[in-house]
């Protein structure tokens, strides 16, 4: 019975100074495990396991490609700001014949003109020069062009998350995303009203109201 009791008094004792002990730790003894797989469920920068400071990924939401169509310069999604191009640069970007982007590229301009809507096909104009883009999808790559429920048209302010070459001496962007886009009503005193007749022998990139009736 004794040896029992003296057993339960050393057990308490032990844990009375293992708790001792803790309680006098230092900041240096906190250590955290080795192979602590952090958690941080309330994204204040510190692991809810281990307390170590957790850095903060690039992009918190994963998004591989912004939203923006307010055309504020932040997306609408993880609401991170992100830079646009020149047109200009983006030129300077293409290279060579043959070269490729690996990375993408923002660029904000206005829609010039859209030489096939089945692609997307159009051209992109800034202050700094213009460029030709092959191809419009959706801000996730999803969607082609005529797939899209809003498409921009000519003299529409535009976003474009894009890849940019040179084809064989064409520099231009490709597989262009859609950010996002304003409408910029058109001004209409520089075009001619025609009727279909007329506008069959007008030049290309005239400007024209067509007159007729649909059948």
């Amino acid at each position: 019975m004794r040896k029992t009791r003296l057993l339960i008094l050393l057990l308490v004792l032990a844990l009375m100074l293992t708790a001792l002990a803790a309680c006098n730790k230092t900041d240096g003894d906190n250590e955290p495990p080795e192979n602590c797989e952090h958690v941080d469920l309330d994204g204040n920068g510190k692991c809810e396991i281990c307390q170590a400071d957790v850095p903060k990924p690039d992009d918190p939401t994963g998004c591989e490609t912004h939203v923006d169509a307010l055309l504020d310069g932040k997306c609408d999604v993880c609401e991170e700001s992100y830079t646009t191009i020149t047109i200009a640069e983006a030129l300077t970007l293409c290279g060579e014949s043959g070269n490729v982007t690996t990375e993408r590229y923002y660029i904000r301009a206005t829609v010039k003109t859209i030489s096939n809507a089945a692609y997307g096909a159009m051209t992109i104009v800034d202050e700094t020069g213009e460029i030709p883009v092959y191809g419009t999808y959706s801000a996730d790559g999803a969607l082609t062009f005529p797939e899209l429920s809003a498409q921009p048209a000519r003299g529409d302010e535009v976003i474009l998350h894009c890849i940019l070459q040179n084809y064989k001496g064409t520099k231009e962007v490709k597989n262009a995303r859609l950010i996002g886009f304003k409408e910029v009503e058109a001004d209409i005193s520089e075009y001619e009203a025609m009727t279909v007749a007329d506008a069959r022998e007008a030049e290309a990139g005239e400007l024209i109201i067509l007159e007729g009736r649909y059948p």
